[in-house]
């Protein structure tokens, strides 16, 4: 019989051994990995893979690297791989969960099993060296500087592999290569962002020219029947901006359908900052909204779950919970920048990687929480055509709520002038990036200061 294998990668930082956990840990510990019911001959098998984020090491530096250049994403993506290549047989169902920079280990992991298949090896050491072969070929095709220098460096690298695995006699086992093209039923991701994490954007790009590593596009890959997109409306930093999927080549560019359901790519936004939504905050109640629905979903697609686990994470699910300052303390060394979803939805600047989502979809928790919050809740980078997902999974028009269940009320006059109003409070958004700049000078000064203070002679 056919089982579930599922994949789990953390965000940055996150791991088992945190004391606030995520979502992608909490959905983990809910997964019913009980096996085989004799009461009921259907149930399939599930087994399961959690992988620890980037920038989770105990060496300190180590976790910097992970932190702000990605090291140990490879590795996280080669270990996802090589587990998946051990356990799938034809018929199985995969299902991968990613938050953050664990989001983007995910779509990696995507790309490389499309681009590159599931391999059999005869032993795990044949494996771990056919898996990051593959991982070496997808990124040669994949993944290329602006001057192409990695060229010479990877021609040079893999010339040391072969001589270090004659050397060792290390080759791999002669026998044949057996390569699947498996499916991916369902990728349930919370926010994902770039690969890099550098606090300025403006270095994370030179990074990513000479050691490229993020998304060569934004397209769905052909390979997943269903993706669901948890995304954070009030996160403010920059470089923290959600990596999206291109919706332009959805069906009717996702633009028409009524239902959550009847789309391949979802993507809705939900109330709070980057961790709100993902997970790992303390007062975690805002994070188990967006946990539900993925879990929603992916049990529509067959992922089985302890039922106590999900009754008690949907009724601790809060969207009145406490919204968090993304840029609390060393937060604030990253620039400060709403996201703007109307920007965000048409982001046009590289014809490679271009985002065309036509109509965006909020959570009615989103709507819940500005009618009845008592703080004060008002966001102002929604954008002027919207559609509301409900609870039940509805996608209304809020200038037509009785097509659906949604309370939600604008009409497209009013969702006009609400969006001239918005955009005299980004006037207000350019003061506080100009405040930005000049307390980052002025820490720059500080940190100069004794290099340029003229010595005393005594």
């Amino acid at each position: 019989m056919s089982k579930n294998i599922v994949l789990f990668s953390d965000g940055t930082g996150n791991s088992s051994g945190k004391l606030f956990k995520t979502n992608v840990w909490r959905l983990y510990q809910a997964l019913d990995l009980s096996g085989p019911d004799p009461k009921k001959p259907n149930k399939p098998e599930q087994i399961a893979y959690y992988d620890d984020g980037v920038g989770t090491s105990s060496f300190k530096p180590l976790a910097l690297l992970g932190g702000a250049f990605g090291w140990g994403l490879k590795r996280n993506v080669i270990d996802l791989y090589t587990f998946l290549c051990r356990n799938y047989q034809e018929g199985d169902s995969i299902y991968c969960f990613g938050f953050s920079r664990g989001a983007f280990t995910i779509r990696v992991l995507v790309g490389l099993i499309n681009s590159q298949g599931l391999m059999s090896a005869e032993t795990q050491a044949d494996l771990k060296r056919l898996g990051l072969k593959a991982f070496r070929e997808h990124r040669r095709a994949r993944y290329k500087s602006v001057f192409q220098l990695e060229t010479p460096a990877r021609a040079l690298r893999d010339g040391v592999i072969r001589a270090q695995n004659k050397l060792l006699g290390q080759g791999v086992s002669s026998q044949p290569i057996t390569i699947l093209r498996p499916q991916i039923t369902f990728l349930g991701l919370w926010d994902s962002v770039a690969a890099y994490g550098l606090p300025i954007e403006e270095l994370t790009r030179a990074w990513n020219a000479v050691f490229p590593l993020s998304v060569p596009d934004r397209d769905l890959s052909g390979i997943v029947k269903r993706a669901c997109h948890a995304l954070a409306l009030d996160d403010e930093r920059n470089s923290f901006h959600p990596v999206l999927w291109n919706e332009d080549h959805q069906p009717e560019k996702n633009a028409a359908s009524t239902h959550i359901r009847d789309e391949i790519i979802s993507q809705v936004w939900f109330t709070g900052m980057h961790s709100n939504v993902g997970g790992g905050y303390p007062d975690d109640a805002l994070a188990h909204v967006s946990l539900a629905w993925i879990m929603e979903e992916a049990n529509a697609v067959g992922l089985l779950f302890k039922q106590e686990e999900w009754d008690r994470i949907k009724a601790t699910a809060n969207p009145y919970g406490k919204l968090y300052d993304s840029r609390h303390g060393v937060g604030g060394t990253y620039r400060y920048l709403p996201r703007k979803l109307s920007t965000l939805s048409n982001d046009m600047d590289d014809i490679t990687n271009q985002v065309v989502i036509p109509r965006p979809k909020i959570h009615e928790s989103v709507f819940q929480r500005i009618a009845k919050g008592v703080d004060g809740y008002a966001p102002f980078i929604l954008p002027e055509r919207y559609a509301v997902v409900t609870a039940s999974g509805a996608i209304v028009d809020p200038s037509n709520p009785q097509q659906g269940s949604s309370s939600i009320n604008e009409h497209p006059t009013q969702a006009t002038d609400r969006v001239n109003r918005q955009e005299k409070i980004w006037n207000l958004v350019w003061w506080k990036r100009v405040a930005y700049f000049t307390s980052i000078l002025v820490v720059i000064a500080l940190l100069a200061f004794p290099l340029f203070r003229p010595t005393t002679v005594a």
